[in-house]
């Protein structure tokens, strides 16, 4: 059944089953293809700059080992915002199986439902709102959003810095407002998750070994606000407002390798995300990246800006390519669309780059 409905794949599905099996996920790869393939939905009129029309984006991110990240576009909420999942799929951190005891400790469904054995596969989703020209609808998202993670005071002093120089556009937080990895099972297909409620937020009473390490912080599911810096605004401005003056220089000094060359803060469009439970962790991010042609440059930096920042370079690269052969081959391509860099209290924790799958 499986070899003849691999016969029958489009060129994203392939994609997904052969980025799946680069993850590592080995046996749950076809699962975990079939799961977003049937999550995608048709094209939008309304498209960003980020997406460029795609309902599929491949994410790449440093620090960190081998990670399948996904964003999905799904249907458009009540209040008019686009909704975009995203799921990060890989083995669990030591690479060794978690048992069934272990999982029910966690509040995690058993692993043996998956596969009728223990498994090493972690799923985290979140939950995105976009809001592209309904400001309105965004504010209220955003006063919801502090309201639930009882954030009030850290919004309030965020959007009191950034809100003068931007507007709110997006809306992240984890799927169902919990903090714990757990298996991936046939039940979390994307179209069901939007009719999870969300709750007030849960606490993952895990050891963490190195809490403040980059490699810890990047990866802690939080609740973020975005605003979307108006154009006479600047990165470095916002920063400083913020309360982070050397802010700006980290960020340039993490993007330069990326783009082969300094990058100018005017070069626009830029965003400023705040994780409303950690403010001391702050997201800038650009679509500049997207007017760099797709040679083999673009991709080469790619990978060695992953590894500079502790991750896994042959594999970013390996994905990246692999993405470009869904898309058509044209002067015009461009599948490397955005990209955002984590700070933890000024100082660069991390890097995630956006990429297009597909049409």
């Amino acid at each position: 059944m499986i070899l003849t409905q691999a016969r029958h794949e489009t060129p994203t599905t392939d994609f997904l089953f052969q980025a799946a099996l680069l993850t590592g996920l080995g046996r749950q790869a076809r699962l975990v293809a079939q799961q977003a393939a049937n999550g995608r939905f048709s094209p939008h009129s309304d498209r960003s700059c980020i997406d460029a029309g795609s309902t599929l984006l491949l994410a790449l991110a440093a620090p960190g080992d081998r990670e399948l990240r996904l964003v999905q576009r799904l249907a458009d909420g009540e209040d008019g915002g686009q909704r975009w999942l995203h799921t990060q799929i890989g083995m669990t951190d030591d690479g060794r199986r978690t048992t069934d005891d272990e999982s029910m400790n966690y509040g995690l469904r058993p692993s043996s439902s998956v596969l009728g054995q223990s498994s090493p596969i972690y799923q985290r989703q979140e939950l995105t709102a976009v809001y592209l020209r309904t400001p309105t609808a965004a504010w209220h998202a955003a006063c919801t959003l502090s309201q639930i993670t009882a954030t009030e005071d850290a919004f309030r002093r965020a959007h009191a810095a950034l809100g003068p120089r931007g507007r709110i556009f997006k809306c992240q937080s984890p799927v169902g407002q919990t903090t714990d990895h757990r298996p991936l099972t046939t039940e979390d297909c994307p179209s069901s998750v939007v009719r999870r409620p969300l709750s007030k937020q849960t606490t993952d009473h895990r050891p963490q070994t190195t809490p403040n390490h980059p490699s810890s912080i990047v990866r802690r599911p939080s609740s973020w606000i975005t605003w979307q810096l108006d154009r006479q605004t600047t990165p470095a401005d916002a920063l400083v407002a913020y309360g982070l003056p050397q802010g700006w220089t980290a960020v340039s000094a993490a993007l330069t390798p990326l783009f082969g060359q300094s990058i100018s803060p005017r070069s626009r469009p830029w965003s400023i995300s705040v994780a409303l439970p950690e403010p001391d962790r702050v997201r800038v991010g650009t679509t500049a990246w997207a007017r760099q042609p797709e040679e083999p440059g673009k991709h080469q930096r790619l990978a060695q800006t992953i590894e500079q920042l502790g991750g896994n370079g042959r594999f970013a690269e390996a994905l990246y390519k692999l993405a470009l052969t869904t898309q058509p081959t044209s002067l015009t391509t461009r599948i490397g669309r955005a990209v955002e860099v984590e700070l933890w209290r000024g100082e660069v924790a991390g890097i995630e780059m956006y990429c297009c799958v597909g049409s």
